[in-house]
């Protein structure tokens, strides 16, 4: 599924249908960011990428629809400065807090040595200013690190869609089926009930668990509908298992195919005894007990 998300919230979708039919105009990844866009542009919106979907060409044609963007880059995309990529000797001579920019226009190109080198495309900010951001170490202390802003920005507002996996993964219903539409049913259903908690926790500012807003609902919708109505079961009826009266078989002067064995697959049996309130021909043992029991 190509998901577009905010804040925790499930904004639009597109169902994987594979390269051939999801490229068209664009390629594969930049088609699939465009189409779920298209709602949302010329509206002065900055969109967040991971680094499958960022690339030159997905930036100019958004910003040329009115909508800037920020994203990790693989450094092998089409469009991209010559001296980007790295060998991996050269990746080891960078120290950390090393980092270069390249500019063309709006659109600007990071490369920042941190734990790893990471690369950044963006064109709704520089690339080249840095600020100071404090971060908490497993021991409690904060230290203070200088950062490119760009990569400040982006680790803010990056992670929509991994929140509302995220949600949809704790309490997932879909199962494994060996037919697509199954499982895309349930995961609709699961995307309606996340996005409604989230809505729920901003609207209502409540802390409540995703659990509790689940059981909850389920309370709810349980309520909405009347009660089942409880089927009383039929008192035994006497003599079961015996014809009632006034079945009795009697002798006929015509001898014709048995009603019940005549339709099984050995074939036809023939009987001169019939029913005298049914008429129909039947041998007196067994199927003149089997077929009225049927009745």
């Amino acid at each position: 599924m190509w998901c577009l998300c905010s804040n925790g919230y499930l904004l639009a979708f597109n169902v994987y249908r594979g390269k051939g039919q999801d490229a068209r105009e664009h390629g594969h990844h930049t088609q699939a960011a465009i189409d779920l866009m298209q709602p949302y542009l010329n509206r002065g919106h900055i969109v967040f990428l991971d680094s499958l979907f960022s690339s030159p060409a997905l930036f100019d044609y958004l910003e040329a629809h009115g909508t800037r963007a920020c994203g990790t880059l693989r450094p092998n995309r089409k469009g991209l400065p010559a001296d980007l990529k790295l060998t991996k000797k050269q990746k080891a001579r960078l120290a950390n807090g090393d980092m270069k920019c390249w500019q063309r226009g709006s659109l600007g190109c990071l490369r920042w040595k941190d734990r790893s080198v990471v690369h950044v495309l963006s064109n709704h900010m520089r690339v080249d200013t840095t600020v100071e951001v404090k971060e908490e170490r497993s021991d409690g202390s904060t230290v203070t690190k200088v950062k490119p802003t760009v990569v400040h920005e982006y680790n803010l507002h990056r992670g929509g869609v991994d929140t509302v996996d995220q949600l949809h993964g704790n309490y997932a219903m879909g199962r494994k089926s060996k037919k697509n539409w199954p499982r895309l049913a349930w995961w609709l259903l699961d995307m309606c009930v996340v996005n409604a908690y989230r809505l729920f926790t901003l609207h209502t500012g409540s802390a409540a668990s995703q659990l509790d807003f689940r059981v909850a609902l389920m309370h709810q919708l349980a309520g909405a509908y009347p009660p089942q109505r409880v089927h009383e079961q039929p008192a035994p009826s006497h003599g079961a298992g015996r014809p009632s009266h006034p079945h009795y078989p009697k002798r006929s002067a015509k001898s014709r195919d048995c009603r019940h064995c005549s339709r099984q697959r050995e074939g036809r049996v023939v009987s001169n005894f019939v029913c005298d309130h049914c008429d129909v021909h039947l041998c007196v043992d067994p199927c003149f007990k089997l077929y009225h029991e049927a009745m």
